[in-house]
């Protein structure tokens, strides 16, 4: 069922019946509570989109940092020096 079912939906009168005022103000209210609901879930679907497109992102990331890194082609590689110890001719 949806609100357009709802808005076309006409009974039939009988005696006794229901008011018939009181029906369309009930199903007015119906019919909100359908745009409010409808509403609701669109902007969940968005957020779950959303969610799930920063996950991606995320996780593409991780991926990124976790690839083993390459040296890059303009790195120098520096010889090693060595350091002298000066003797302290007074003992220890």
């Amino acid at each position: 069922m949806d609100k357009q079912t709802i808005i076309e939906k006409r009974f039939t009168r009988s005696y006794p019946g229901y008011d018939i005022e009181e029906v369309d103000s009930f199903l007015d209210d119906i019919i909100r509570e359908f745009d409010i609901k409808d509403n609701e879930l669109n902007i969940a679907r968005l957020r779950i989109r959303m969610l799930i497109e920063e996950l991606e992102r995320q996780r593409q990331v991780a991926k990124e940092r976790s690839a083993p890194a390459r040296p890059s082609p303009k790195a120098e590689v520096k010889d090693e020096v060595p350091i002298e110890v000066a003797k302290d001719e007074g003992g220890i």
